[in-house]
């Protein structure tokens, strides 16, 4: 397995912003539908960029074809 790089991590509000949604909903991504974060301390989380981008891929893989 390859070693994690700093630059690799996004802060919760970062990947708010690559969206274009409200930090909150990234925080609801990840109580409620298994975004895998890691928490840094009380206040703040990081996520894994490649961790994220395998995430996403995941659920839309999961979501019914229209």
């Amino acid at each position: 397995m390859d070693a994690m790089k700093l630059d690799e991590f996004l802060t919760l509000e970062a990947v708010a912003k690559v969206f274009g949604v409200p930090k909150l909903t990234v925080s609801r991504w990840a109580r409620e539908l298994g975004l895998p974060v890691i928490k840094l301390d009380a206040r703040r989380s990081v996520v894994h960029e490649p961790t994220l981008a395998a995430w996403l891929k995941s659920r839309e893989q999961a979501r019914p074809a229209a």
